[in-house]
């Protein structure tokens, strides 16, 4: 206990001064006079209860600690392996965008499906994309051998009826992806504020509007997990497409939200925000991490 020499220094000068009795009261010395058995006890009793509220006082102090600086998001950690990852086999330059998923196949029949790659393991796309097709493998933009699909992870509230909410799957693969400057995953942007800074879809930018341009469109109410969007420069936007917010510093990309219903000439569309389900893509891609 970081108080305990200041309680015995007292405790000692309290029986030094006891050595003091029968001094000269003249000589301007400080004389205290004690019962040193009785009052020796009764310190030590004072001392104990202080040091048992201190004891109290410093476990508050840790409790409140813990509760000011909560544990980063598995995503959050995520994103700091991507960096690491990339620094530590040497890479300075890198594509525009890759972790850009070109499309699913089956049968030797290519389905047209963009999404993202979010770890060594896992794309992230609209659900509405694989919710009635089985798919078998997965290829790439990039100079990048095909990969079978494992698994196919449909969010459990996803609903043909409503295809605008929840439009969001998780492709699994068989093996994993090995980073280089053409091919790496993207980090999830985790904030809950939308952010003020360039969104970006496949073919330029994207700008978010009034919640009301989509409901006068669709007659819908978004929800908190939802925003309006529209399309600068591009006459088309495909559902699952993703939506990445551009940042100056690496990483460059942030997987902002996915289209969840297909758009054209540039008429305002709903975004699935990732923030939203931040549980539901960590129960799968991460389940072993932190919050």
């Amino acid at each position: 206990m970081k108080n305990k020499p200041i309680l015995f220094g007292l405790f000692f000068a309290l029986l030094h001064a006891t050595s003091t009795k029968g001094a000269d009261p003249d000589d301007g010395s400080l004389t205290i006079n004690v019962d040193a058995g009785k009052d020796t006890d009764s310190f030590l009793s004072l001392a104990e209860a202080i040091e048992g509220k201190q004891s109290l006082i410093d476990d508050q102090l840790a409790k409140s600690t813990a509760v000011a600086t909560p544990q980063k998001r598995s995503a959050e950690l995520a994103c700091e392996k991507i960096t690491n990852d990339l620094r530590s086999i040497g890479e300075s330059t890198f594509d525009d965008l890759p972790y850009s998923v070109l499309g699913l196949y089956s049968d030797n029949q290519s389905k047209f499906c963009r999404g993202a790659l979010i770890d060594k393991r896992f794309i992230i796309m609209g659900a509405s994309c694989v919710s009635t097709h089985n798919v078998e493998g997965v290829s790439f933009d990039f100079d990048l051998e095909s990969k079978k699909i494992k698994a196919v992870h449909i969010h459990p509230d996803f609903s043909s009826e409503t295809p605008s909410l929840n439009n969001i799957a998780l492709i699994e693969l068989e093996s994993d992806v090995a980073y280089t400057s053409k091919w790496y995953p993207v980090c999830l942007y985790t904030s809950q504020v939308n952010s003020e800074r360039y969104l970006m879809g496949l073919y330029g930018e994207v700008r978010i509007v009034a919640d009301a341009e989509c409901f006068n469109r669709t007659g819908t109410d978004l929800k908190p997990s939802q925003i309006c969007a529209t399309d600068l420069e591009f006459l088309i936007t495909y559902t699952g497409w993703p939506i990445y917010l551009v940042q100056e510093n690496f990483p460059t990309h942030k997987l902002f939200g996915i289209v969840a219903r297909n758009t054209t000439n540039s008429v305002p569309f709903v975004i699935t925000k990732v923030f939203g389900h931040l549980n539901f893509i960590k129960g799968i891609v991460w389940p072993k991490t932190g919050n």
